[in-house]
Order: C-alpha cells, then structure tokens, then sequence
C-alpha cells in the first residue's frame, strides 16, 4: 500500500503500522476466542457422549433425537439406529404408562420430574431405569438415565427376605414377640398365642395384656428380666421363666431377649424369643428321679463297679469301689483302670480283659490293688456296652476273699487227709485232683492218674461201680460203704468209701 502511494508523510506511515498491529492483535485474541469455545464444544460433546450415564433428547412424541453412547448400550442398539426412532418401543408394557405421564408431566410444568421404568429388549434380563427429565427453549427434553438394576435386585432380595421373615415369624416353632418397655405386646407370633391359651394375636395385642404385670408368673423375675435387657446389648437368655397362660395354668419357657434402638439411640422395642419346655421339664424331672434311683441301687451293690471309655480309661465307679480302694472319684476319674492292678501284672490284665472282649476268656483273675498297697483277691468280667450315648466298658469285679479262704481250707483237708480222697468229674469221671494218701495206697504216679478215670486204672471194677451207685442217695452222696478197690500192683484194697457231689468253679465234680 505505502509502495502504490507517492506521498506519503512519515506520520501517516506510523498511524498506519499502529493500526495495522493493533488490528492484528484483536484477531489473535478472537482466534484465541473461537479455538476455546470450539474445545469447550467439543469437551460438552466428548461429556455428552462418554458419560456413565445415559443421554437422551426426547421430542414430546417420545421420538430420539440425541442420544449418547451410554444410552445406545442401555438399549443395546446402535445409535445411528435410534435417531429418530421411538423410546417407548424399548418400555416394558408395565410401566409404559408411568413413562408417558412422565413425558407428558415434563413438557407440560416445564419442570423436572422423575420416574422409574423397565426395559424389555430381545431375551435379555430385564433392565431398570431411573429417569430425570427437563425441558429446553427448543422444545426438546433432555433426559438422564440411571442403571439401577442392581439397587432394584437388592430391592427385590429385601423384599423377598421380609417375606421370608414373615413367613418364619407366623410360622416358627418358638414363640416370637415384639413389645415395649413397659411390656405391652407389639408383635406375637401365633406359636406364643397357642402356648400361652390363647386363640388370636389380637388378645395380646390390645393395649391391655401386658408382659410384666401379667404374663410373668413370677413378678420378681420382672427386673431381673428388665435389668439385663437394659444393661447388655446383644441376645441375653433366661432358663425356665414362669409364664402365666390365659385359663392361669403355668407354662415353663426357655426366654431369649435383646433390645432393639433406633438410628438415635433410643430403644425401639423389645424383641425376644420363648421356647416352651414344660413337657420337657417334667419329663426332665422324671428322668433325674430315675436316675437317682439308679445311682441308689448302683451303690448299694457290694461288687466292684467301673464304666470305662473305649481306651479302658475310668469314667465311673460304684462307692464301693471308693470305700474299699481307698481312692477318691477324682484320683480314679479319667485314670487307665489298670492302676486298680497291682504293677507286674497289668500286663497281663490288659492281655485278658481284651480276650474277655473277644469273647474267648470267661472272667480276669488279677486282683485289685487298694491305695495303701493291700491286694484283693477278684474275679472281674467285662463287657462292651453305651454310657451317656457313647461306646463303653463295663467292669464286675467280686471279691473272692471269702471263696480263697474257704479253698484254702478246703485244700489243707483235701492234701493234708491221712485218707485216700480224688476229685473227678461228674460227667467223664476223669480224675482232676488226688491227694498224696491216694499215691500211696494205689501205688499212681501222678502223670498217670490226672485225666484216667478208676475204671481206666483198673482201680474200679464195673460190678463195684454198679453196685456204688445203687447204694447212692438221689444226690449222688453215699458214706462208709464196703468196696474193694484194686492198686497198681494188682493187690486189693479193703476200704469203706465216701462220695459226694461239689461245685468248683462251676464245675459239678
């Protein structure tokens, strides 16, 4: 421009650069301008489209006009798909009719309004919305949309665990109540109706029967009750609580109870449940008076009595046991039965007891052992069997101090006898036992007599057997008779003979 001029004064050429900076630099500034709002614009279109939640700019017929990429995925179709189509063809048919107040509501107060709806597309499971709308100059609404399936499946879940809550309240097999303080009833389930006499909830729940001054059949259980509840937090429980029924007839319960606050602290109700034990109870009391007749006769018995565990440890005796052993319950309680033996022969106890299980020894000859060292003479047989619902041993054990003096006599007789005298069995007639005179008059080693019979020996004829038993009483018992008897030697012996019938160990000779 200054070259097409010819004149041009130094003044107007500065003016002209001014302006011509000046004017340069409000271009800069209005590109500055329009390069932040294309960004904001872009920002408000990147927000629009990526945000969570969904984005939808309805016309007041329902028909998308907008929507962002959340909402295409909420109706799980492409967006350039929805353009233009209709909303209401994704609306479940239950709440389309709530959708359409909502649009109709939204364009008409020109206010936002909200509303929940459900979904139905293809064979998907069911999608929940909550929806906010307002309404623009344009005359479009813009709608957000919130997924809340998983609030309305927990909603659901509640729903059906109060249902489930209902159904175990009306329906338990305890008795269940809500009430105040002071003991009016809130709440009673028809179990605590049916326990207490009653026929409805409504004869509790009216204002007039209260828990403290009339169900409590014993009034001084009524602070005990109250003091603990109030004091503790949690579940606080009560055995055998007096509760007066309707016709005045006392109920035994088993009594569980909490208080419940409110969010500030304060107590809301009381809350506890009752289990009726009375038929327990006194069947309780019966099962006591027999087992106490049991322990009565269990130590009336003179023999030794142990109940073993599995391991053949003592988990009770008879107090004959205590009074002869010299023992305490507590010194015997959890100890190997053993320590009742004396020390060397434990063993050997151990061994017997186990082949008495087995079923192949009769009875343990090992004699008991009392606390100050004195030893018993037994007879102890076992058997397996259940005490207090578990597998356990049994133990008898005589005392056959009595048995061991009397053999011992018996025995002095028997060898010390200056007479010839043999025990044999009843049933085979084999010689068990003879005494020295014997040897000596017949002439017998014993090896060669233990296990013969007199006939076998050639000491008894069968004519002198004969004529014995003709001579016996009924019994078996003959005295002094004539007989002679034949020795090793074959010379014959001239005696009076004497036979009678015993019991030893059992065993008829």
């Amino acid at each position: 421009m200054l070259a097409r001029k010819k004149k041009t004064s130094e003044v107007e050429t500065l003016k002209l650069l001014q302006e011509l900076e000046l004017f340069q630099t409000e271009l800069k500034a209005q590109n500055e301008e329009l390069l932040m709002a294309v960004a904001k614009a872009e920002t408000a279109t990147a927000l629009y489209n990526l945000a969570p939640s969904g984005y939808f700019t309805l016309a007041i017929d329902g028909t998308i006009l907008q929507i962002n990429q959340s909402g295409s995925e909420m109706l799980q179709t492409e967006r350039s798909r929805l353009i233009n189509s209709q909303i209401k063809l994704f609306i479940s048919s239950s709440t389309l009719p709530i959708f359409n107040n909502f649009l109709e509501d939204t364009f008409k107060l020109k206010s936002k309004q909200h509303c929940e709806i459900q979904l139905i597309i293809h064979d998907t499971p069911s999608i929940f919305l909550h929806l906010d709308g307002n309404v623009f100059q344009n005359h479009t609404c813009l709608i957000t949309a919130v997924d809340i399936t998983n609030r309305k499946k927990e909603e659901e879940k509640l729903k059906r665990s109060e249902n489930q809550f209902r159904n175990i309240f009306e329906n338990a097999t305890i008795g269940i109540y809500h009430s105040t303080p002071e003991g009016r009833f809130l709440k009673v389930n028809l179990k605590l109706v049916n326990m207490l006499g009653y026929t409805s909830t409504d004869e509790l729940i009216n204002g007039t029967t209260n828990i403290n001054t009339q169900i409590y059949a014993e009034p001084e259980t009524r602070p005990i009750i109250l003091g603990a509840m109030m004091s503790k937090d949690g579940w606080v429980h009560f055995d055998k609580v007096l509760w007066r029924g309707k016709d005045g007839n006392t109920v035994i319960l088993d009594m569980s109870s909490r208080k419940v606050l409110n969010p500030d602290g304060s107590i809301a109700y009381l809350e506890g449940i009752v289990a009726d034990i009375t038929a327990k109870t006194n069947s309780q009391e019966l099962i006591n008076q027999i087992r106490q007749n049991y322990e009565t006769f269990f130590n009336t018995i003179d023999d030794f009595l142990f109940v073993l565990d599995e391991q053949g440890n003592i988990t009770h005796t008879n107090t004959t046991v205590i009074d002869r052993l010299g023992y305490s319950s507590e010194e015997l309680a959890g100890q190997s039965v053993l320590m009742v033996h004396p020390e060397e022969r434990r063993a050997e106890a151990g061994r017997i007891v186990g082949e008495m299980l087995a079923g192949k020894s009769v009875f343990c000859p090992v004699p008991l052992i009392t606390k100050a060292g004195n030893a018993i003479p037994v007879e102890t047989k076992v058997k397996a069997g259940i005490w207090n619902g578990k597998p356990a041993i049994f133990g008898v054990t005589k005392d056959i101090s009595q048995t061991k003096l009397s053999e011992e006599k018996f025995s002095k007789v028997f060898y010390l006898n200056p007479s010839a005298c043999g025990l044999s069995d009843l049933q085979t007639g084999e010689y068990i036992e003879v005494n020295d005179a014997f040897y000596s008059l017949f002439g017998f080693t014993k090896e060669e007599v233990i296990g013969k019979t007199a006939i076998e020996l050639g000491i008894l004829t069968s004519e002198t057997k004969k004529m014995i038993l003709e001579t016996a009483d009924k019994s078996g018992i003959y005295s002094n008779i004539e007989a002679d008897l034949k020795a090793k030697n074959g010379d014959i012996k001239h005696v009076l003979l004497s036979t009678e019938n015993i019991f030893v160990q059992h065993v008829k000779l």
